[in-house]
């Protein structure tokens, strides 16, 4: 036997313009059909309209019942299973040692006639590669490390600061 899921809510109150909808009710039957086919993207079935009461505050003592237009809609739980499964993370092979170049190239002589937003381009494009050996770094070298990438991001940083460095 199918099991199913429930989603309830509220019918529009008012109409949405759009083109080609004219007067109240062709606003109001585009914002109804907005809705259910918001609903309908994410396999949600329309099943039906409710007209349900619900008691309110009406100034500090007094309650009023209104009346409240819910729209019902339903799908299967083994649809709503895999719409909302998340898909599992794909794990990359890691490269071996010899795959990666260990030294980083240098950076490529940047002429004067080259705009600062190509060099500094090209200065992000030219970090270095980190491996396994870089982990064992003392703190003054990963902080001068840093400091320079945030000089490049923010590119303050000229060609004199990178090779300085």
């Amino acid at each position: 036997m199918t099991s199913f899921e429930y989603k309830v809510v509220p019918a529009p109150t008012r109409g949405k313009r759009a083109k080609g909808a004219k007067g109240p009710s062709g606003r109001f039957a585009n914002a109804l059909e907005t809705i259910m086919n918001q609903m309908g993207a994410d396999g949600w079935e329309y099943l039906r309209t409710d007209t349900l009461p619900s008691e309110e505050r009406s100034g500090l003592t007094s309650r009023v019942t209104v009346f409240q237009n819910m729209l019902v809609f339903r799908r299967s739980r083994e649809e709503a299973m895999s719409q909302d499964a998340p898909v599992p993370p794909k794990l990359l092979e890691r490269p071996k040692h010899g795959d990666v170049d260990d030294k980083a190239p240098a950076p490529a002589p940047i002429s004067p006639a080259v705009s600062a937003d190509a060099a500094r381009q090209a200065s992000l494009t030219q970090l270095p590669i980190w491996n396994e050996d870089d982990m064992a770094l003392d703190t003054p070298q990963i902080n001068s490390v840093l400091r320079l990438r945030a000089k490049q991001v923010n590119g303050s940083a000229d060609n004199t600061d990178i090779a300085a460095e």
